[in-house]
């Protein structure tokens, strides 16, 4: 199965950031990222558990319960 590679402006559609929040937060190891050619690429998935992560930390941090994607 072929993963979908994303570019930084769709990632930041998908997260309702900015394009630069998505760039820091590749820059930063919370987001990884493959470098195709010259520009930059995250995996669909690798949004998915990102926020799942985001998810799992606001849950624990306000004892309460999400469902996972």
């Amino acid at each position: 199965m072929a993963k979908r590679l994303l570019r930084p402006d769709e990632v930041a559609t998908q997260l309702s950031v900015s394009k630069r929040s998505v760039y820091r937060l590749i820059a930063d190891g919370y987001l990884p990222a493959l470098k195709v050619g010259s520009t930059l690429r995250v995996t669909q998935a690798d949004v998915d558990k990102y926020i799942q992560r985001q998810l799992d930390i606001f849950a624990l941090e306000n004892g309460t319960t999400c469902d996972r994607m």
